[in-house]
C-alpha cells in the first residue's frame, strides 16, 4: 500500500473509534491531508506516523518490513496463481532482526514461493483453521524467521498478513512530542490558506510492526504536551484502547 492508502485506512479507522465524528464529506488532500466539510465549517486532519529509529549503522526498520511484505505479496500471488482454496494467513516474524544489506529480488522470490508451499501443505478443512507456534512452524516448512502461524478457511478470498514479536519502545513521551513539533509550523499557513474552523493532528503507530512498536502507559497519558492543534489524537494499533486524545497546552 502506498502511502496515500495507508493515510487513508488510518483516517477511516480513526473515525469509527469516535462515536461523535463530525459528519460532512471528506477530502483527502494534502495541506492538510484530510478535510471535513462539516456543518459548523471546514476541520483539517494533518497525519503522521510514527517510527522507531533504528540503530547505528542499520537499515531504516521500515527497509526490512517492505521486504516481508513483498515477500508475502509474492506468496499470496503464487498461491492464486497454483489455484490455492482461499486462505487468511497471519505470520509471526521474530522481531529485531534487522541488518544492513537487504535481500534481493531473487531471495524475496525464493521466499515467498517457499512460504505458499509450507502454506499449501497445512492447509487447514474448508471452515476450520490451524495454528503452528515454534519449533513445530519449522518442522512444518517455514522459514525459521517465522515463529508463529495462523491459518483459516472461513473467507472467500486469500488474505496474508504478518506482525513483529518485538518489544516495545517505553517512555516515548520525548518522541510524541518531536511529533507534534514537526508538524506545527504548518499549522499557520493551514488556518490561512483553507481557512479552517479547526485543525487536527493524528499521530499514528503501527504497534503490529517493529517500527511502530511504542508503549503507552500512564507517564504518556497523563503527560501534557505543548501542541497549536485543536485536538491532538495518539492512534496506536496494538494497544486494547488504541486511541486516546493527548493532554496539551498552546504555547504559542
Amino acid at each position: 500500500m502506498d502511502k496515500r492508502g495507508v493515510e487513508s485506512e488510518h483516517f477511516k479507522y480513526f473515525r469509527k473509534l469516535i462515536p461523535s465524528f463530525p459528519e460532512g464529506e471528506v477530502w483527502h488532500e494534502d495541506a492538510p491531508d484530510f478535510l471535513i466539510h462539516a456543518e459548523k465549517g471546514l476541520i483539517g486532519i494533518e497525519h503522521r506516523q510514527l517510527f522507531q529509529e533504528s540503530p547505528t549503522g542499520e537499515r531504516p526498520l521500515q527497509a526490512r518490513e517492505h521486504e516481508i511484505d513483498n515477500i508475502l505479496v509474492v506468496a499470496k500471488e503464487h498461491a492464486e496463481l497454483r489455484g490455492m482454496p482461499p486462505v487468511h494467513v497471519t505470520f509471526i516474524f521474530r522481531g529485531g532482526q534487522n541488518n544492513t544489506r537487504g535481500l534481493d529480488k531473487q531471495t524475496r522470490l525464493n521466499l515467498g514461493r517457499e512460504i505458499t508451499k509450507a502454506v499449501n501443505k497445512n492447509l487447514p478443512q474448508e471452515n476450520e483453521s490451524v495454528k503452528i507456534t515454534y519449533p513445530d512452524t519449522g518442522k512444518r516448512g517455514f522459514p525459521e524467521e517465522i515463529t508463529h502461524v495462523f491459518l483459516n478457511r472461513y473467507g472467500k478470498q486469500h488474505k496474508w498478513t504478518y506482525c513483529e514479536a518485538v518489544e516495545s519502545l517505553f517512555d516515548c513521551r520525548g518522541v510524541l512530542q518531536q511529533a507534534i513539533d514537526a508538524k506545527a509550523n504548518k499549522l499557520l499557513s493551514y488556518k490561512n490558506t483553507r481557512h479552517l474552523t479547526e485543525c487536527w493532528l493524528l499521530i499514528v503507530a503501527n504497534g503490529l510492526r517493529h517500527s511502530g512498536s511504542f508503549a503507552i502507559n500512564e507517564p504518556e497519558r497523563n503527560h501534557t504536551y505543548s501542541s497549536p492543534f485543536d485536538r491532538t489524537y495518539f492512534l496506536n494499533y496494538s494497544d486494547p484502547q488504541p486511541l486516546f486524545c493527548l493532554k496539551t497546552k498552546n504555547d504559542v
